[in-house]
């Protein structure tokens, strides 16, 4: 009996683990997302059920271009919102 309970310890810890594995990028392609909308080298990331937090190694500055006009966007070390298919909501840690 105490071996099935352990063998049941192991498939759920298991299970468990397959299921947070994912990244943060597996994350925005799950949502409709392209996975460079984050900087490359993310730490870790948390998800609540859509409510996440990423953490990136460093601040940064990177600038695009869109309709002939050049703007820079920051990430803040700490990048946070709520994320669902084709929408991301309260977003916090980025400036344009």
């Amino acid at each position: 009996m105490a071996i099935q309970h352990l063998l049941l310890i192991v498939f759920m810890a298991s299970i468990l683990q397959a299921a947070t594995s994912d990244t943060a990028y597996d994350l925005l392609e799950k949502n409709n997302f392209p996975r460079a909308l984050l900087p490359q080298g993310v730490k870790s990331y948390m998800n609540h059920g859509g409510a996440v937090e990423v953490t990136l190694p460093a601040s940064c500055d990177f600038n695009v271009t869109v309709a002939g006009g050049q703007h820079t966007i920051r990430f803040d070390i700490i990048v946070s919102g709520v994320i669902r298919p084709g929408s991301i909501t309260q977003l916090g840690g980025v400036r344009i």
